[in-house]
Parts: structure tokens; sequence; C-alpha cells
């Protein structure tokens, strides 16, 4: 039987109009498919170049920038230690030793002896260790994890003197030579009040000076540590309880593990914020 052939040409446009709507329902679908397979490859990439580390935090990579120039003077004062050791090492007693402690006991100071009575104080163990210990406490009451940790570390480094001095072997001052006022017992190189004031002061100013907000007000808590630091060093020589190569062994000795220090401090901070802000990425 023959369809008519007004309505042939209808069913013609309707299967026309049928296989046009099925094409553009079938676009839409890839589309949709297609922003989707987007969105999932792109979180898959982000994770990976996470995981492999191209898409490090930027104040990440600010922070090991900041670390380089510590680098270098890590080494000089490693060069500086060693030499320094060698020659205050054995029995035999330098004879700039001698001449510069005899010099500067002679010297009259208005209140050189409150200086030297404080700077005896300050890098003391019995004032020295409470204070750490407190300041430890404090750091953890605030929940400044990375300074109580920081601070107790310095703390433990002061117990390094104790072989360093064995190490050297150094005799302390006889009276002899110079005048002494303090009867010292024990070895000599490094002084062990100049390398825990050291530690302990200038700690207690890079965790200030990290606290404090930037500005010329950060310069305070630093010219507080070098006052400190340079009294300690005045009393060990006044009293005559150690050469000057005592002093300055247990300066530079004091000033390399402070600056090690740091170095971690930085180093494992920015790696836990690195981590954590790896911890954003979307799942």
């Amino acid at each position: 039987m023959s369809v008519p052939q007004p309505f042939h040409l209808a069913i013609q446009v309707r299967r026309c109009h049928t296989q046009q709507a099925s094409a553009r329902v079938g676009t839409d679908s890839c589309s949709i498919d297609t922003r989707g397979v987007a969105a999932v490859l792109d979180v898959i990439s982000t994770r990976r170049k996470v995981a492999s580390g191209s898409a490090q935090d930027p104040r990440f990579r600010s922070d090991i920038e900041r670390l380089r120039p510590l680098l270098p003077l890590i080494g000089l004062l490693v060069i500086a230690v060693a030499v320094m050791t060698d020659l205050a090492a054995g029995k035999s007693i330098l004879s700039v030793d001698v001449t510069f402690g005899q010099w500067l006991q002679s010297r009259e100071m208005p209140i050189g002896s409150v200086i030297a009575a404080f700077g005896n104080a300050a890098g003391s163990s019995a004032v020295g260790i409470p204070l750490a210990l407190g300041a430890v406490g404090v750091s953890a009451l605030a929940r400044r994890w990375a300074d109580a940790l920081f601070l107790f570390g310095l703390l433990l480094a002061r117990g390094l003197n104790t072989p360093l001095k064995e190490w050297a072997s150094s005799p302390r001052p006889p009276e002899t030579l110079i005048h002494v006022t303090e009867a010292a017992r024990g070895l000599g190189f490094p002084s062990g009040h100049s390398m825990g004031v050291v530690l302990l002061a200038g700690g207690l100013a890079y965790v200030a000076c990290a606290a404090l907000p930037s500005g010329r007000v950060r310069v305070l808590p630093c010219v507080a540590a070098v006052l400190v630091i340079l009294s300690t060093g005045y009393g060990r020589i006044e009293t005559g309880a150690h050469w000057p190569s005592d002093v300055l062994g247990g300066f530079l000795w004091g000033t390399l593990l402070l600056l090690v220090a740091i170095v971690v401090r930085r180093l494992i901070t920015a790696h836990y914020a690195e981590r954590n802000n790896r911890g954003q990425v979307p799942r």
C-alpha cells in the first residue's frame, strides 16, 4: 500500500527533527562529560605536583633562600673554631693571652666590678639553666612549640662544653701570671660561661626578634644580647678565671652551635608549613 506524497514528506521531516534533537542531546552530554573529566584530571595533576614537590609553597622557597647566607658563615665559623681549638689545646700558654689579660686587668673602669659581677652571673649555670627552662615553659604555655624546642635544644647544646674542655685539655690561668680573684676549678678552653651565654642570650634574642613586628624594635633584643655576652667575657678575664683565648673559644663555639640550631629550626618549620599547605589540596 503506497503512502500519499504529503504524508511521506511529513514523515521525513519528523525523522529529520528527531535526528537533530538526538544529535544535540549527544553533543551536550559529551560536553558535560568533557568538563567533568577535565576537572578530575586537574585535581589529579595538582596532587601529583604536590607529591613531587613541584608545587611548593612560595613561602617555603623563601625560607630556604634566607638560609643561604648562613651557610658560608657557618663554614667560616667551623674553620675559626678548628684553628682556635688547635691553638689553645694543650698545656702551653699563649703569650698573647698573658699580654691581653694583664692589660685588661690593669685598666680601671668606673663600674668594671659591677659589669664583671653581672656578666659572671649571667653566664653561670645557676642562672642560665633556670632562665632557659623558664623560657621553654613560657613558650610551651603560649603554644609556640617551635620556640620551645629551639630553646630546649640550645640548653642541651650547653652540655657539650664539658667534652670540649676535655678534648682541648687547656689549663686555667695561674696566679703567677695574672691576678686571679675567682678560684675556678677544671679546665679552661672553651669558657663554659661564654659559650652558655651566647647560646642563651642569642637564642632568646632570636625568638624575641621573630615574635616582634618588623622594624627598628627588633634591634633591641639583639643589642641587649650583645651587651650581656660582652659583659660575661669581660667578667671571665677580669676575675682571672679564664684566658682571653678561652673566652673567644666559648664565643666561637656558642655562635656556631646557635647558627646550626637556627638553620635546623627554620628547615623544620618550613617543612611543616609546606606539609600543612599540601593538606589544603582538594580531595
